[in-house]
């Protein structure tokens, strides 16, 4: 199955692989973009991917296991967030948000090792013989905090997956940010469902990642469906 663009015809010459890399930079609160990295924990490899399946990099990025500098949000459940990112999504791939109930009471300091739940997800749309990605070219996105998920401190993760060298183990890459949110509201329901991030070897779930999940290591060039891996989304 061929990938189609709808939006820009690039030949593969013209593109500069690494000026095609991306990172998710800020968070949207309401529709309201907030300053670069005041909410969102900053990484230290600039745009590079994760491809490292089983590193630690995979939560929040290289240099992000704490968020001490970062600022935490105040949202609400069932309010509209986004992230946005520095260049536009180049590469193919499921655009995915994940949250983790911080387990310390400062989420600044919160490692990210508890579970992550997925709360959004966009798979490939099949249009007859070809995989079209629905966030191909943006460089926004949004997506609905369940309305009935518990007051508390918890990390939220974009989490983008370039499969255009997928078919081969290891070869996708990871775009990952998270941000520091401090959710009020009524609700009363604890995030359950999800997966570690990387996945634990004792504690193994079998929701976890691995390097050869066929959502995570596949030619998208000829592939009749795609089912993006993981959970299915927690909507409360």
């Amino acid at each position: 199955m061929k990938i189609f663009p709808t939006l820009l015809c690039l030949s593969a010459a013209a593109v500069d692989v690494v000026s095609a890399h991306y990172r998710f930079m800020s968070l949207t609160i309401n529709g309201t973009k907030t300053a670069d990295y005041q909410y969102v924990r900053q990484n230290n490899n600039y745009q590079d991917p994760i491809e490292a399946i089983n590193n630690w990099n995979m939560r929040c990025n290289a240099g992000a296991l704490q968020g001490l500098k970062t600022k935490t949000a105040q949202v609400e459940a069932g309010q509209t967030l986004g992230f946005s990112l520095d260049r536009m999504i180049f590469h193919p791939g499921p655009l995915q948000t994940w949250i983790s109930r911080s387990t310390v009471p400062d989420v600044s300091q919160y490692d990210g090792s508890g579970e992550w739940v997925k709360i959004q997800s966009d798979d490939a749309k099949v249009q007859g013989t070809v995989l079209s990605w629905p966030n191909w070219y943006i460089t926004e996105y949004n997506f609905t905090l369940p309305a009935s998920i518990a007051p508390g401190q918890y990390l939220i993760r974009a989490e983008h997956i370039g499969l255009h060298l997928a078919q081969e183990a290891g070869r996708a890459q990871f775009f990952v940010s998270c941000a520091q949110v401090q959710v009020t509201g009524s609700g009363t329901n604890i995030p359950t469902g999800g997966i570690r991030i990387p996945g634990d070897p004792v504690a193994y779930l079998p929701r976890d990642y691995q390097a050869t999940d066929p959502g995570i290591m596949l030619d998208i060039n000829h592939a009749t469906s795609y089912t993006a891996p993981g959970p299915a989304v927690w909507t409360g």
